[in-house]
């Protein structure tokens, strides 16, 4: 360990291994302001909410909103499914204006928790959207 890290370390109290182990923990465990990541083919981002110390929003794009004329049947059972999505409370789907078909959800995630805690949430997350979204893939 430098000279200088040690005094830095001393300064704030406690032994310089304690200090030195607390910066450690806070160099690793911090977290980025957005990341990204895949699940059964679609993308999802994840990024910290402006303004917002523990607020992320979760968003996805699943795919294109069918308009070709034979395509009638797909559209009705689409919408169908995302008009049952109202019952997701962590997400809400929608349909942009250009016709994607996506979501976008909010976890809260403390920023001095364990980061395995944080990807718990995420995964609470899926597991509450995933299902509509194989119902949206297999109508597409």
């Amino acid at each position: 360990m430098s000279p200088e890290l040690f005094s830095l370390l001393s300064q704030r109290g406690g032994s310089a291994k304690t200090g030195y182990e607390e910066l450690l923990k806070k160099i690793w465990t911090s977290r980025p302001n957005k990341f990204g990541f895949q699940v059964e083919g679609v993308d999802f981002r994840v990024q910290l909410i402006p303004q917002s110390e523990n607020q992320h929003l979760v968003s996805a794009e699943i795919g294109y909103l069918p308009f070709t004329a034979e395509s009638a049947q797909k559209r009705h059972i689409i919408k169908t499914i995302l008009d049952s999505t109202s019952r997701v409370k962590e997400a809400k789907f929608g349909i942009s204006d250009d016709g994607k078909i996506g979501l976008v959800g909010e976890i809260t995630v403390n920023v001095n928790e364990d980061p395995e805690l944080s990807f718990a949430r995420i995964i609470v997350f899926l597991q509450k959207t995933l299902p509509y979204i194989r119902l949206i893939g297999k109508a597409l």
